[in-house]
């Protein structure tokens, strides 16, 4: 794997073509956390680098989903909680972010 990375604002990334299909889940989780740290406010919703920033009964929640004709994916990172759930879907009419959201209240539910 080559190394495609660049820093940006003091925030280390790694092109996808850099990682490639070779990349574990472990892997593409570690890159996750370079995209968390700028931050803008536009009507009320906290956004930093396209990721979805917002609280839930105190817990700080990181979250984008996406999808396109066929498919729909949805990922959901508690960083303080070392907590993170991800649904891909090969069908467009899951609620990823909805499943995402119990998956993520049931394992905070448990601890």
């Amino acid at each position: 794997m080559r190394n495609a990375s660049r820093t940006l604002a003091g925030i280390t990334t790694l092109a996808i073509s850099a990682v490639g299909h070779a990349a574990s889940a472990q892997d593409l989780g570690s890159r996750i956390y370079a995209y968390l740290g700028a931050q803008v406010e536009e009507d009320g919703v906290r956004i930093g680098l396209s990721w979805f920033l917002s609280d839930y009964e105190g817990h700080s929640i990181v979250g984008h989903g996406g999808g396109d004709t066929g498919f729909r994916s949805y990922i959901l990172l508690m960083p303080d909680d070392g907590i993170g759930v991800v649904i891909a879907s090969n069908w467009s009419g899951t609620d990823t972010a909805a499943l995402a959201n119990e998956i993520a209240h049931l394992v905070l539910a448990a601890r």
